[in-house]
C-alpha cells in the first residue's frame, strides 16, 4: 500500500488514476463521441441508406478508437522504457526525456508526465532544486494544478528545508484530492508535530475505514513515544492504469 521511500517507482507515483492520467487519455475519445450527434444530424438528409450510413459511422469510429488505443499502448511502452533506463543510467534517461520534450510532437499531458518523470529522477539524484523546477514546469504546461506534481515538488522542497513551500503545495494537493492528507501527515511528522500528523491521518481514515486503515495504524503508532518519525514523504502506491476503449462492432 505504501512505498518504503518516495520516488521508488520512477514517474508513476501519485497518479490519481481517474482524475489525472485517464482525464487526458479519454478526452479525445469523449470529444469524438460528443461530435457524433452533430455528424448524424448533418448527414441524415444526405444519406440514402440509413443502415449503410450507420455502418460507415461505426467503421470510422472504430478505426479512430483503435488508433487511439495503439497510441496509448505506444506511450505506455515509451514511459516504461524510460523508467527502466532510469534505474541503470539516470543521466541517459534524462537525455532521452529532453529529446522527447524537444520533439514538438507530444500532447500537453504527455509533456506533463515527462517533466514529472524528470523531476522524479532528479530527486533520486539528490538534485532537489532541479526536481522542484521540473515539477513546477509540469504544472505550468497544463495551466492547472496537478496534485501529483504539487506533492512531488513538496518532497523536493522538504529536502531543501523549504518547509513553508512544501506545506503550501501539500495543502493545495489535498484540496484537489484528499488522498494527499496522507502526505500532509507525513509533513507534520517530518517537522516533529505528532498531533497534527495524527489529525490528518485520522481525517483520511474516516474517508474509507477499510482502504485507509493504514492511516489509523500510523496515527496509533505515533501515540507511542518511541515511534520514529518520518524524514521524507512516503507516497501512496497508485499505479497507472490505461483504459482502452473497445470499438463498436
Amino acid at each position: 500500500m505504501i512505498e518504503e521511500s518516495p520516488h521508488d517507482i520512477v514517474g508513476t507515483f501519485l497518479f490519481d488514476t481517474f482524475t489525472e492520467m485517464l482525464r487526458f487519455q479519454l478526452i479525445r475519445v469523449s470529444l469524438a463521441v460528443l461530435a457524433l450527434p452533430v455528424i448524424l444530424a448533418s448527414c441524415t438528409n444526405t444519406s440514402s441508406n440509413d443502415e449503410e450510413f450507420m455502418a460507415e459511422v461505426r467503421s470510422s469510429t472504430s478505426k479512430t478508437l483503435l488508433e487511439q488505443n495503439q497510441q496509448a499502448r505506444k506511450w505506455m511502452k515509451e514511459k516504461a522504457n524510460l523508467k527502466a533506463l532510469a534505474t541503470v543510467d539516470q543521466k541517459k534517461a534524462i537525455s532521452q526525456i529532453d529529446s522527447l520534450l524537444n520533439s514538438k510532437t507530444l500532447e500537453l499531458d504527455q509533456l506533463d508526465e515527462l517533466h514529472a518523470l524528470k523531476g522524479n529522477i532528479y530527486y533520486k539524484m539528490d538534485s532537489f532544486q532541479k526536481s522542484v523546477i521540473e515539477f513546477g514546469t509540469a504544472a505550468q504546461r497544463l495551466n492547472m494544478q496537478s496534485p501529483r506534481d504539487l506533492a512531488g515538488r513538496a518532497g523536493a522542497y522538504i529536502k531543501l528545508k523549504q518547509y513553508p513551500d512544501a506545506l503550501s503545495d501539500l495543502k493545495a494537493a489535498a484540496a484537489i484530492n484528499y488522498d494527499y492528507y496522507w502526505n500532509l501527515g507525513n509533513y507534520f511528522e517530518i517537522v516533529g508535530n505528532r498531533d497534527s500528523a495524527a489529525f490528518y491521518y485520522t481525517k483520511l481514515f474516516t474517508k474509507d475505514t477499510i482502504y485507509y486503515r493504514f492511516c489509523r495504524d500510523r496515527a496509533t503508532e505515533l501515540a507511542q513515544p518511541q515511534a520514529k518519525l518520518m524524514k521524507e514523504l512516503k507516497y501512496i502506491d497508485t499505479s497507472e492504469t490505461v483504459l482502452l476503449v473497445k470499438p463498436v462492432q
